[in-house]
């Protein structure tokens, strides 16, 4: 099956170049870290094609990555990266103690079981050195279009993740300042217009990560929240309440012109009425001059002159 989950990952995972791109937005965390320690390394697990080996290389990181799928390996090779076919968890019990400033594992969690996610995440931290960081990125589940439909697109995928259950096994196993970075979301959701249920639906960030540091006396605290520009994304509450005051928006404004056509419906009315008024005067005027007028024809038909002038009307007919 390597071939076809090559194939699958080359369709659906996205091209190398877009991937590299997304994980541009950690770029201000290593820099923050070669700042702050010097020369760094990283460990990346579940390495894949090497998108994030090609950017930390490209920022002047020692990389190191381990996969158990030869044809996305190869590909690492032929770009020089150092690469290794491995089990992670095997490969992290043998690890030393204190070796890494980084560990990552971009949309791997989601593929073992929960015993297992817990033993990487418990080796992982005894791999790290102190002021060292641990990313996990995962499809988010929040986001309704992949918690029921695109999550299970992937036939290795075991179960979702929320959240709050990852970040909490890094608190759980040492780590701190524990930070969730949603990811891959529209820009500018919460002040479109209009807004509709759709953009509930689809708009809470489709991946997000646990990012967490391992911390002593020694270690320099990382801010990131200040670091990472306070990259927070959308979850499901944000966009609904976002959906309620459209709905309440819309809900007042139909209940303004409903009060604005109520009034121009009475003041409808009030003309139709003064025009049945106005009319049913004149039809009284007109009954009048009617009558009169026929008074006046009545008048005529009595006359002498009318009886007189018979013979005359006899014979020009």
């Amino acid at each position: 099956m390597a071939d076809f989950y090559r194939a699958f990952e080359d369709k659906y995972r996205g091209s190398q170049a877009s991937i590299k791109d997304r994980l541009r937005v950690y770029c201000p965390l290593i820099e923050k870290m070669k700042e702050d320690y010097g020369s760094i390394n990283s460990l990346d697990l579940g390495c894949g094609r090497g998108e994030w080996m090609s950017l930390l290389t490209d920022l002047g990181v020692e990389t190191f990555g381990i996969d158990l799928d030869d044809s996305m390996l190869n590909e690492c090779r032929i770009r020089k990266f150092s690469v290794e076919n491995a089990d992670i968890i095997s490969f992290l019990k043998t690890c030393k103690a204190e070796s890494y400033y980084i560990i990552t594992a971009f949309h791997v969690v989601e593929h073992i079981a929960f015993d297992d996610l817990c033993t990487v995440i418990d080796n992982a931290v005894r791999a790290l050195k102190p002021g060292g960081i641990l990313i996990l990125e995962t499809p988010n589940a929040e986001n309704l279009i992949v918690g029921t439909n695109n999550f299970y697109l992937d036939p290795t995928h075991n179960k979702p993740i929320p959240a709050l259950l990852l970040s909490f096994i890094c608190e759980y196993y040492g780590l701190e300042s524990n930070y969730i970075m949603r990811l891959q979301h529209p820009e500018g959701l919460l002040e479109k217009s209009p807004y509709g249920l759709y953009d509930v639906i689809t708009g809470v960030s489709f991946d997000y990560a646990v990012i967490a540091q391992k911390k002593d006396i020694n270690s320099i605290d990382l801010n990131f929240n200040d670091i990472l520009g306070g990259k927070a994304g959308y979850n499901l509450e944000q966009l609904s309440r976002r959906y309620d005051k459209e709905i309440e928006s819309k809900f007042k404004e139909n209940e303004r012109n409903q009060i604005i056509l109520k009034e121009k419906i009475t003041s409808l009315e009030c003309k139709l009425q003064k025009f049945a008024t106005d009319v049913s005067i004149l039809d009284e005027r007109r009954k009048h001059e009617l009558a009169m007028a026929e008074k006046k024809i009545e008048l005529i038909y009595n006359s002498n002159s009318w009886r007189y002038t018979a013979p005359l009307r006899t014979i020009s007919s």
